[in-house]
């Protein structure tokens, strides 16, 4: 009988990823208040990049509306091209250098059954991962058509901003696998681990490429696809069977990539 046998050697792309992390305290206040823990949060935590967020939750007590609110985020962002997203508002004022944003409701909130979650666009975060204490949110909140009773400002804790520097970390049980091997004899299946603790969602894919198809070799198992961010560990079956056909008293190697990307 011909013999065969082949070494396969592993070879991984990695990629940086990011993901976000939040710390809050519960309040209450006057008119408004906070619905449970009021958390900020990125639309992405990486440092540096422009980015939108959303402030939330909050709800009207009794019949107060909401006119305005102000936010005022932490030394080292950038609020230059800062505007509102969700509910639609006017820019009433904006200190870049004090990071102060104030906004008008084109809509005053007047709905005390409704949870509000404001959302800013294109804020640039801070250029440094860590956990920043967002300022107090201010609210303008009074009442229609009650010139007895003006607009008055009250304040609500925000949610810490929490960025988070990105990290993926990559390691195969093997680096190299060898099958002996014997014409249409299915060789015995070996499995290869990998083990990944990624701060962000991320997908996984492999590809074979070499003599793989001369000796018949077969890749199936876990490692593919979309995962989600933190440990994990994956199993991947390599399994062989060469064909007559393939030419025998020689060393065949095939090379499996894994690329994970965010």
């Amino acid at each position: 009988m011909n013999s065969i046998r082949r070494k396969r050697t592993l070879a991984l792309t990695t990629a940086t990823l990011a993901v976000a992390a939040l710390l809050a305290v519960a309040v209450s206040a006057h008119a408004v208040n906070s619905q449970g823990q009021p958390v900020t949060t990125p639309g992405d935590p990486s440092p540096g990049v422009v980015t939108s967020y959303s402030f939330g939750s909050y709800m009207l007590t009794g019949q107060d509306i909401v006119f305005e609110y102000e936010l005022t985020f932490p030394a080292g962002f950038d609020i230059t091209d800062a505007a509102p997203a969700d509910p639609a508002a006017t820019v009433v004022a904006k200190d870049v250098g004090a990071r102060r944003l104030h906004l008008r409701l084109n809509e005053p909130w007047a709905r005390p059954d409704r949870i509000m979650t404001f959302i800013v666009s294109g804020v640039r975060n801070a250029p440094t991962a860590g956990t920043y204490p967002m300022p107090d949110i201010r609210f303008l909140v009074g009442q229609q058509n009650r010139p007895d009773n003006p607009p008055a400002w009250e304040s609500l804790p925000a949610g810490d901003i929490v960025l988070i520097g990105s990290h993926l970390n990559v390691t195969l049980s093997a680096s190299m696998l060898e099958f002996e091997l014997t014409p249409d004899v299915p060789a015995a299946p070996q499995d290869v681990t990998v083990t990944i603790d990624s701060s962000h969602e991320y997908t996984i894919t492999r590809e074979v490429n070499g003599d793989a198809s001369l000796f018949g070799l077969d890749v199936s198992g876990q490692a593919t696809g979309a995962k989600p961010a933190g440990p994990a560990t994956f199993v991947d079956t390599y399994s062989a069977q060469v064909p007559w056909t393939t030419e025998g008293d020689r060393t065949y190697t095939a090379t499996v990539t894994y690329t994970i990307v965010q």
